[in-house]
């Protein structure tokens, strides 16, 4: 940025803001974002975008793959992935994500017709359930929100495919499970004082909420409790849990993968290394054709 008076510039374009008032738009953990305000208007780079700033507006996710910000202004319900926004008919939106995308790579959005989510390798929004929820959705804990009537657990998942070339990415999914009712919902303790997580008992079924990103073989945002034995175990205050004793339990089958209704599925598909291969050729090729051609034709005689 740069001001020339009450003239505010960005990257050498004049900006049509407050240059006094104007600050970052912070993260879910206070961070700066690519977002700022002027305490009224919302920009993204050299964009204004089409929404008033609240208090609460935060940037909620970030998909390092695609390289795209997510703002999420809750008064209104407006959603921008970078400096476009979502689908205005369909606004208020609520937002579904995953805080420092431990179990989702990309946030899902709710809407009064469906469930949507930004395919950034399409660079547009796109609609990928009927599903309504009923009410207000609210955050239980990590990875879990419950509205009026029902639970739900943000998954994620990836498709990998083996070949002549080795083994490749193929897709990667972002899902919303419906698993269990809203009400009764008590916590009985922290995993490791949060860092990994919390046991939730909802009747008479206990979970686990795992706030741990996926490695050691721990993949999913929600475990049912099949022996009781370990609650006690995960629950006690002591710094010497480890998220290898996790894994082991997982193993042993004392902590099972929860089952659920799929009401939401995003997926984006990814380019095999073999087309990738394909077009880098392709390319080098136009290249050294183009670089041939362009060179000066010498005189026969210069050649003699």
């Amino acid at each position: 940025f740069a001001r020339d008076g009450a003239t505010l510039y960005y990257k050498g374009e004049k900006l049509d803001a407050q240059p006094s008032e104007l600050r970052y738009i912070t993260t879910e953990n206070g961070a700066a974002s690519g977002y700022y305000t002027d305490g009224k208007s919302l920009f993204m780079g050299f964009y204004r975008l089409d929404a008033r700033y609240s208090d609460e507006t935060r940037r909620i996710c970030y998909d390092p793959k695609h390289d795209i910000e997510y703002l999420f202004e809750p008064k209104s319900g407006a959603v921008f992935a970078n400096e476009h926004k979502f689908n205005a008919q369909n606004m208020p939106y609520s937002a579904i994500y995953s805080v420092d995308n431990v179990h989702s790579f990309w946030p899902l959005f709710a809407s009064k017709d469906g469930i949507y989510f930004w395919d950034g390798s399409k660079n547009e929004q796109a609609k990928i359930s009927d599903y309504q929820l009923k009410g207000e959705l609210k955050r239980l804990y990590a990875d879990v929100f419950v509205d009026e009537s029902s639970a739900y657990f943000l998954q994620q998942g990836e498709e990998w495919q083996r070949s002549k070339h080795g083994r490749h990415l193929v897709a990667q999914t972002v899902s919303l499970y419906k698993f269990a009712p809203s009400s009764s919902w008590r916590e009985l303790g922290l995993v490791k004082d949060g860092e990994y997580g919390a046991v939730y008992a909802n009747g008479d079924k206990l979970y686990f909420f795992s706030n741990i990103k996926p490695f050691y073989g721990i993949r999913h945002s929600v475990y049912e409790v099949a022996d009781l034995s370990v609650i006690e175990i995960l629950t006690r205050a002591s710094k010497e849990l480890s998220a290898k004793d996790i894994s082991e339990m997982i193993k042993r089958g004392e902590l099972v993968e929860a089952s659920g209704e799929e009401v939401a599925r995003s997926r984006i598909e990814y380019d095999s290394p073999k087309i990738i291969l394909y077009i880098t050729f392709g390319i080098a090729f136009v290249v050294i054709v183009l670089t041939t051609l362009a060179k000066p034709k010498r005189d026969e005689r210069d050649l003699r």
